[in-house]
């Protein structure tokens, strides 16, 4: 998967990235300006990964909730399509800014997708501290466990928390 924002751009694991829960990803430009801070690999169940992407270009920042989806059927993520987060019984409904990647096989069963949703700071935060949070997309629901939400807290507090994006 390439995410281009119109510079050259190199990767590397920042010294804090903790690999067996949450390791994130930082994205710089020729000048050594990160671009994409983001994380991998959260799982939320054997099928989807939950990650959360702050992006800057130019001077404006983007924070975005990414679904990755990976299984024996679609889930026909579509643009405009809500994924409702449910926070402490709270739904956030978070309206998708379009695929990231189309649908694509990766093997002869599997296919993946992606997509991407908007997210304000207010709403990260809502979620990182909750005491229990349920994701739906689509017809399939999940549930945030405790190394989700320590992947939350830890891209809230180091990337997010008291910085004005």
């Amino acid at each position: 998967m390439a995410f281009q924002l119109g510079c050259s751009r190199k990767t590397h694991q920042p010294e804090s990235a903790t690999p067996a829960t949450c390791p994130m990803r930082a994205e710089v430009d020729e000048n050594g300006n990160f671009t994409a801070i983001k994380t991998e690999n959260n799982e939320l169940g054997a099928s989807l990964d939950l990650n959360i992407w702050l992006i800057r270009k130019k001077q404006e920042y983007k924070l975005q909730l990414v679904i990755i989806y990976k299984g024996l059927d679609w889930l026909f993520a579509k643009p405009a399509e809500t994924l409702i987060m449910t926070a402490d019984g709270k739904d956030m409904e978070l309206i998708s800014s379009g695929k990231i990647e189309l649908q694509s096989a990766l093997a002869r069963w599997w296919g993946m997708e992606m997509a991407a949703y908007e997210i304000t700071p207010e709403q990260l935060k809502g979620i990182t501290y909750a005491e229990e949070v349920t994701c739906k997309v689509g017809k399939r629901e999940y549930s945030l466990t405790s190394s989700n939400f320590e992947c939350f807290r830890r891209f809230y507090e180091e990337h997010v928390k008291e910085k004005e994006l």
